[in-house]
Protein backbone atom coordinates (compact mmCIF):
# COMPACT_ATOMS: atom_id res chain seq x y z
CA UNK A 1 0.00 0.00 0.00
CA UNK A 2 2.84 2.40 0.77
CA UNK A 3 4.27 1.84 -2.73
CA UNK A 4 0.88 2.77 -4.21
CA UNK A 5 0.63 5.95 -2.15
CA UNK A 6 4.22 6.89 -2.91
CA UNK A 7 3.48 6.42 -6.61
CA UNK A 8 0.56 8.85 -6.50
CA UNK A 9 2.65 11.38 -4.57
CA UNK A 10 5.35 11.10 -7.24
CA UNK A 11 2.79 11.58 -10.02
CA UNK A 12 1.42 14.66 -8.28
CA UNK A 13 4.91 16.11 -8.02
CA UNK A 14 5.84 15.10 -11.60
CA UNK A 15 2.68 16.63 -13.08
CA UNK A 16 2.83 19.67 -10.75
CA UNK A 17 -0.73 19.19 -9.52
CA UNK A 18 -1.88 20.30 -6.06
CA UNK A 19 -1.82 17.81 -3.20
CA UNK A 20 -5.58 18.16 -2.60
CA UNK A 21 -6.57 17.29 -6.19
CA UNK A 22 -9.36 14.71 -6.38
CA UNK A 23 -8.24 11.12 -6.96
CA UNK A 24 -10.53 10.66 -9.97
CA UNK A 25 -8.68 13.43 -11.79
CA UNK A 26 -5.40 11.59 -11.22
CA UNK A 27 -6.91 8.45 -12.73
CA UNK A 28 -7.94 10.48 -15.77
CA UNK A 29 -4.50 12.03 -16.11
CA UNK A 30 -2.73 8.70 -15.79
CA UNK A 31 -5.05 6.85 -18.18
CA UNK A 32 -5.86 4.36 -15.43
CA UNK A 33 -9.26 3.33 -14.09
CA UNK A 34 -10.50 4.07 -10.55
CA UNK A 35 -9.74 1.54 -7.81
CA UNK A 36 -13.38 0.44 -7.38
CA UNK A 37 -13.68 -0.30 -11.09
CA UNK A 38 -10.38 -2.19 -11.05
CA UNK A 39 -11.69 -4.35 -8.18
CA UNK A 40 -14.95 -4.98 -10.05
CA UNK A 41 -13.05 -5.91 -13.21
CA UNK A 42 -10.84 -8.37 -11.32
CA UNK A 43 -13.84 -9.85 -9.55
CA UNK A 44 -15.65 -10.42 -12.86
CA UNK A 45 -12.53 -12.00 -14.37
CA UNK A 46 -12.29 -14.37 -11.38
CA UNK A 47 -15.95 -15.34 -11.77
CA UNK A 48 -15.51 -15.96 -15.51
CA UNK A 49 -12.51 -18.16 -14.74
CA UNK A 50 -14.59 -20.17 -12.25
CA UNK A 51 -17.48 -20.50 -14.72
CA UNK A 52 -15.10 -22.00 -17.29
CA UNK A 53 -13.01 -24.05 -14.87
CA UNK A 54 -12.12 -27.64 -15.69
CA UNK A 55 -13.48 -28.83 -12.31
CA UNK A 56 -17.21 -29.52 -12.39
CA UNK A 57 -17.61 -28.64 -8.71
CA UNK A 58 -16.09 -25.17 -9.12
CA UNK A 59 -18.25 -24.52 -12.19
CA UNK A 60 -21.35 -25.67 -10.31
CA UNK A 61 -20.75 -23.43 -7.29
CA UNK A 62 -19.98 -20.41 -9.49
CA UNK A 63 -23.11 -21.00 -11.61
CA UNK A 64 -25.32 -21.65 -8.56
CA UNK A 65 -23.96 -18.57 -6.79
CA UNK A 66 -25.00 -16.39 -9.72
CA UNK A 67 -28.31 -18.03 -10.65
CA UNK A 68 -29.67 -19.68 -7.51
CA UNK A 69 -28.21 -17.85 -4.54
CA UNK A 70 -27.85 -14.46 -6.16
CA UNK A 71 -28.74 -12.46 -3.06
CA UNK A 72 -26.60 -14.39 -0.60
CA UNK A 73 -23.63 -15.46 -2.69
CA UNK A 74 -20.55 -13.29 -3.08
CA UNK A 75 -20.42 -14.16 -6.78
CA UNK A 76 -24.12 -13.40 -7.24
CA UNK A 77 -23.95 -10.04 -5.48
CA UNK A 78 -20.82 -9.03 -7.38
CA UNK A 79 -22.32 -9.92 -10.75
CA UNK A 80 -25.54 -8.07 -9.87
CA UNK A 81 -23.69 -4.96 -8.72
CA UNK A 82 -21.45 -4.96 -11.78
CA UNK A 83 -24.30 -5.61 -14.20
CA UNK A 84 -26.14 -2.55 -12.92
CA UNK A 85 -23.01 -0.39 -12.87
CA UNK A 86 -21.73 -1.43 -16.31
CA UNK A 87 -25.10 -1.88 -18.01
CA UNK A 88 -25.19 -5.55 -18.98
CA UNK A 89 -27.58 -8.33 -18.00
CA UNK A 90 -26.70 -11.34 -15.88
CA UNK A 91 -27.86 -13.62 -18.70
CA UNK A 92 -25.46 -11.87 -21.12
CA UNK A 93 -22.67 -12.39 -18.60
CA UNK A 94 -23.51 -16.09 -18.18
CA UNK A 95 -23.71 -16.53 -21.96
CA UNK A 96 -20.16 -15.20 -22.23
CA UNK A 97 -20.97 -12.28 -24.51
CA UNK A 98 -19.80 -9.61 -22.05
CA UNK A 99 -16.27 -8.36 -22.65
CA UNK A 100 -15.34 -7.37 -19.09
CA UNK A 101 -12.45 -5.11 -20.06
CA UNK A 102 -14.54 -3.30 -22.66
CA UNK A 103 -17.59 -2.64 -20.46
CA UNK A 104 -15.49 -1.36 -17.55
CA UNK A 105 -13.37 0.86 -19.81
CA UNK A 106 -16.51 2.18 -21.57
CA UNK A 107 -18.13 3.00 -18.23
CA UNK A 108 -15.03 4.81 -17.02
CA UNK A 109 -14.75 6.79 -20.27
CA UNK A 110 -18.44 7.76 -20.14
CA UNK A 111 -18.22 8.75 -16.47
CA UNK A 112 -15.09 10.79 -17.12
CA UNK A 113 -16.76 12.57 -20.03
CA UNK A 114 -19.89 13.32 -17.97
CA UNK A 115 -17.78 14.76 -15.15
CA UNK A 116 -16.09 17.20 -17.50
CA UNK A 117 -19.27 18.39 -19.24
Amino acid sequence: MSVFLTGWKDLRRLWSVPYNIHGDILHGLSGDIPIFDEICKRSLHCIVTCLHHSCDLIRFFAWHGITGARGTSLFGRNVNTCSVRYNFTVSEFLAGIVDVNAVVRQYCCNTETENWV
